[in-house]
């Protein structure tokens, strides 16, 4: 999830939403003429965001990655 947004896992989320907006601007589907290729990186981004933006999941997911 870290690496679809380009951050480190040690950034504080302001941070890392700060990235989740630069690349999900650059990916949506309003600006990319309807490109697929733009929709589906977007949803990649989206996806990776609902999960290390939310506190609760990030804690969950980070305790999964070091398992």
């Amino acid at each position: 999830m870290y690496k679809v947004l380009g951050v480190d896992p040690q950034l504080d989320t302001a941070k890392i939403k700060k990235e989740y907006y630069k690349l999900a601007q650059k990916y949506h589907p309003d600006h990319n003429d309807g490109s697929v290729t733009a929709l589906e990186k977007f949803k990649e981004i989206q996806s990776a965001w609902d999960v290390i933006g939310d506190e609760n999941e990030r804690k969950k997911y980070d305790a999964q990655r070091h398992a």
